[in-house]
């Protein structure tokens, strides 16, 4: 099976035989036992109990029901906790607000007649890779890039592998047990892990992928790309990984949503077209090949090219590129560029912001008049590399003492800076902002350094109506439940820090 794996056959040459691992004895992990008859099966028994039911996590949402925007043509916009549309979670089995972003996706791949090809960090959603396999086996040439850190099964990591793993990992991986254990019997089969492990599923049917190893190395940042092409002609580019917790929710955690996140179709041979180019750089000669695959800065200038497709403007623009092309040609230079041109307003979501240059643009913005309104996962609002200091006027230093380079507070500060609240568990993934109401920047690309030098992404820019009105429901949708502002506990921060370094 390795076979469509190209270069990385000695770290996962075992993989196939992950089923006979012993697990007995592992807390938190899952023991085999041995089953002649029946093929291997795996008791659950050890895995820590579901996260108690909040009347957040129950079917039916009490939250009031907005009205549904209706979109047509050939680009429309996808959010998995709108909460004017709602669907049945496939894997937890209740009514929950939002688009089904699985759906989304498997209806694009399903619709291909000659190719696929898919690119994503990560793919763990069983019915893609059924969806994937369908295809592969009807005759389409299918292809699929995903990031080495996400390159193996979540069926073949060992007991020793997982008790090295922070508990974020190890819970994770678990969360896939949950969902491999379809009839709820405390046991995942072989058969079920045919059925539920999307990356076992496409090597038994041959379905070919690589990883950014391909290109002779052990990986040069992440493939952090989240798009799918059909046929030449439709595409998906999405800010959420291809996993239970980017798009539904952890099993774990009944009151979970999914990190929020958002999914654009685009029907554009156009868009299609430089998709694919992307796509093919990464490709090379596919698995088993020479090692001429091109991961991060290796691959040549792609410049930010622009196209109409029927009222909407959309823009595409890849990263990373080598060092010495100018800033204001790079990625983040685009997105400073867009907010440095408000007239009116610019709100943003977004997962990390840790670029200088586009938190300087902001403020300049903001002195000519326009409001800022800036959402962060709490997990990096206050990190000392977050630009959300600079826009609250804060300065917290390293553990050195010493204060990130090029550092500067506003002043005068703003106080519309903060985190949204969400579920237990869940993680503000998108990455994106809205510029006069009208210009949308979205995509797989994060607001930093890394996601600008060294992670393969894509930065997408809409101008449409419908779309920007769309993104606008969900920010304010976050907006009403965030805390902004000097917060109790970064004024704890502030303290400490002044302690610490007088």
């Amino acid at each position: 099976m390795n076979r469509n794996r190209g270069r990385n056959r000695g770290r996962n040459r075992g993989r196939n035989r992950g089923w006979i691992v012993g697990w007995a004895g592992l807390l938190g992990a899952i023991a085999l036992i041995g089953c002649a008859a029946k093929g291997p099966q795996f008791q659950g028994s050890t895995l820590p109990p579901p996260a108690a039911q909040s009347p957040q996590g129950k079917a039916g949402d009490p939250a009031p029901k907005p009205t549904p925007i209706a979109q047509s043509g050939p680009v429309q916009a996808f959010f998995n906790q709108n909460q004017a549309a709602q669907y049945r979670d496939p894997y937890r089995q209740f009514d929950r607000p939002g688009n089904d972003l699985e759906a989304k996706l498997v209806e694009l791949i399903r619709s291909a007649r000659s190719t696929v090809e898919l690119a994503a960090f990560e793919l763990r959603l069983p019915a893609v890779a059924a969806a994937l396999v369908d295809r592969h086996q009807a005759g389409v040439k299918v292809r699929v890039i995903v990031d080495n850190n996400n390159s193996r099964p979540w069926s073949d990591y060992s007991p020793t592998e997982l008790a090295a793993m922070d508990e974020r990992e190890r819970s994770r991986i678990q969360d896939y047990w949950r969902l491999g254990d379809r009839d709820g019997n405390g046991l995942v089969t072989e058969a079920e892990v045919l059925q539920t492990d999307a990356l076992v599923m496409l090597d038994r049917a041959g379905v070919p992928w690589l990883d950014d190893t391909a290109d002779g190395t052990k990986g040069t940042g992440l493939m952090h790309h989240k798009f799918i092409v059909v046929d030449g002609q439709r595409s998906i580019i999405a800010s959420a990984n291809f996993t239970l917790s980017d798009v539904h929710g952890d099993m774990a955690r009944p009151a979970s949503r999914g990190n929020p996140n958002n999914l654009l179709t685009i029907d554009s041979p156009v868009v299609a077209d430089w998709l694919l180019e992307e796509f093919n750089l990464m490709w090379g000669d596919g698995p088993g090949g020479q090692p001429n695959s091109l991961f991060g800065a290796q691959k040549p200038v792609r410049p930010l090219r622009s196209t109409q497709v029927g009222n909407s403007t959309i823009a595409v623009q890849f990263s990373p590129l080598k060092k010495q092309v100018p800033f204001e040609q790079r990625t983040n230079g685009t997105i400073t560029q867009q907010v440095g041109q408000a007239k009116r307003s610019i709100d943003a979501a977004l997962f990390v912001f840790s670029e200088q240059a586009i938190a300087d643009a902001l403020e300049r913005s903001h002195r000519q008049g326009s409001q800022v309104r800036v959402l962060i996962d709490p997990s990096f609002l206050l990190r000392d590399y977050s630009e959300a200091l600079d826009l609250l006027g804060v300065t917290l230093r390293r553990n050195n003492c010493q204060v990130e380079p090029g550092q500067r507070p506003w002043n005068p500060p703003i106080t519309t800076v903060g985190a949204p609240d969400l579920p237990p568990g869940d993680l503000l993934h998108h990455k994106f902002a809205i510029v006069d109401g009208q210009t949308v920047i979205t995509g797989s690309h994060n607001w930093s350094a890394a996601a600008d030098t060294n992670n393969d992404e894509t930065l997408l820019l809409v101008q449409q109506g419908t779309v920007a009105t769309l993104f606008q429901r969900e920010f304010d949708r976050l907006w009403q439940t965030a805390t902004t502002g000097i917060t109790p506990k970064l004024q704890t921060r502030i303290n400490e820090d002044r302690a610490r370094c007088p």
